[in-house]
């Protein structure tokens, strides 16, 4: 956010779509490995944590696909929404450009190389992903002493901005339980899916309400022990069950009132974005993900083609 959203405001863009497609793509971290919530769910339903990773990688690109889709789709409608550069290049910047960015994929591969060699465990990828990061720096003789002080304190105050955050949240978590509304919407949903297709219906709706005023940690704690029985019960693939939980917990983080990540990129841009323009631009998204939900439900081999591999 602090890097991009400038740079989409100085370029003409619309301030909704530059903040909304940061605080919506930034919901993808936990859909495509490594995902701290993949793990948590993991742990729960008891299920290979490695097939959950691997089952997030076709909704992952597809979720991003269609949020492409519409987005250029809306600045052909309004290219004043993106207006196009004046800058003029060739093929030949172009793919010098491509292979300048090679850090970013060599970041993510060896992320994922570490954990299904076992050099690192899924709890370490952050910590190993940041030494990576520092390595690869110094291949590139980027970094100095000064850079990485800057980018140490830089790290620890945005960490402090979203934990406050997410402290506020788990606080609003903790007075939802004690008022017992978490558990009366699940047994409701338990009344009322006396057919499996209703009952992921259903338990995404729970999961949407409920996640306007939850952080996704506390959501998950809460739910999950609830919920998986009903799935078990009635014969589900807990691991699609699981790519559709993740989904649900992404669709949460850009949800009004509670919507985590619209109230990271406000305190990002400051005052420069109003809270309500990142809502609005939000609003593309979450209509996209009405068709992303649609679609994995409706076509489960989705998010189990993949895993189909490791049986």
């Amino acid at each position: 956010g602090r890097s991009t959203v400038p740079e989409m405001i100085r370029a003409g863009y619309d301030k909704g779509l530059a903040t909304g497609v940061v605080a919506s793509a930034g919901t993808l971290g936990i859909m495509i490995p490594p995902s701290i919530a993949m793990v948590l769910y993991g742990i729960f339903a008891e299920v290979s944590i490695a097939k959950l990773f691997i089952a997030g990688i076709l909704p992952g690109l597809l979720t991003a696909s269609i949020y492409a889709a519409m987005i250029i789709i809306r600045c052909i409608i309004n290219p004043e929404l993106a207006p196009r550069t004046a800058l003029v290049t060739n093929w030949t910047e172009r793919g010098r450009a491509v292979l300048d960015a090679w850090p970013l994929p060599a970041l993510v591969l060896g992320i994922i190389c570490g954990l299904y060699s076992g050099l690192i465990t899924a709890t370490e990828a952050g910590a190993g992903g940041a030494l990576l990061a520092v390595a690869i720096a110094v291949v590139q003789r980027r970094m100095t002493w000064r850079i990485l002080v800057a980018s140490v304190v830089e790290a620890l105050t945005n960490t402090a901005r979203i934990f406050f955050i997410a402290m506020a949240a788990v606080l609003l978590s903790r007075f939802l339980a004690l008022s017992g509304l978490p558990n009366f919407l699940i047994d409701s949903v338990g009344s009322w899916a006396a057919d499996p297709l209703l009952l992921v219906l259903l338990a995404g709706f729970v999961y949407l309400i409920l996640g306007m005023f939850l952080d996704p940690i506390g959501l998950m704690l809460l739910t999950l022990p609830l919920f998986l029985p009903l799935f078990q019960a009635k014969g589900l693939d807990l691991i699609w069950i699981g790519v559709l939980v993740v989904k649900f917990i992404e669709i949460s983080l850009i949800t009004p009132p509670v919507g985590m990540n619209v109230y990271v990129i406000n305190s990002v841009t400051g005052k420069d974005v109003p809270l309500e323009t990142i809502f609005r631009g939000v609003a593309w998204f979450l209509l996209c993900e009405v068709v992303i939900v649609s679609l994995l439900i409706a076509f489960p081999g989705i998010s189990l083609y993949l895993p189909g591999f490791m049986d």
